[in-house]
């Protein structure tokens, strides 16, 4: 597992298909601009495109933060959490939050301000899909759009 920055990454099936866990495709659609706004996947997100065979195995995510790309950060809470509510009409209800993953990108960061404007880099993180049993690879892409700097006197 390893974050790069890729200029030219491409979109390619990764399967595992003898375990029956395949991913078919990066996560992609997060595009950032250069000193803008953070951009994040989520859970969800980072699973989208996986599937399992085995319809009862439960998904989660494994990335290694110490090898991410500059200015990306992962958020891992594991396990379930339970909240207790107050519903509109005064009914009371236990909500299960389950674990929460996001992984977030600060287009901010130095080694993105060499940027020009409209200038776009794919920033590529690497990380692992597993059931439990099996594991395989899969992609985080962020697009980060570069702006025009102000002038440094």
């Amino acid at each position: 597992m390893s974050g790069t920055i890729d200029p030219n990454a491409n979109v390619s099936t990764l399967a595992n298909l003898a375990a029956g866990l395949i991913v078919t495709g990066p996560a992609t659609g997060v595009t950032v601009a250069e000193d803008g706004a953070n951009g994040a996947f989520d859970r969800a997100a980072l699973l989208a495109n996986a599937t399992d065979a085995d319809a009862a195995a439960t998904l989660d995510i494994q990335i290694d933060a110490l090898t991410l790309p500059p200015g990306v950060v992962y958020n891992h809470v594991p396990g379930f959490t339970t909240v207790s509510t107050i519903g509109y009409y005064g009914f009371s209800q236990i909500i299960t939050v389950p674990t929460v993953d996001t992984l977030t990108i600060d287009p901010s960061n130095a080694a993105y301000q060499s940027l020009a404007a409209g200038e776009t880099l794919d920033v590529v993180v690497n990380y692992i899909i597993t059931d439990g049993t099996n594991a395989v690879p899969a992609q985080a892409i962020f697009h980060i759009v570069g702006t025009n700097d102000a002038p440094v006197v």
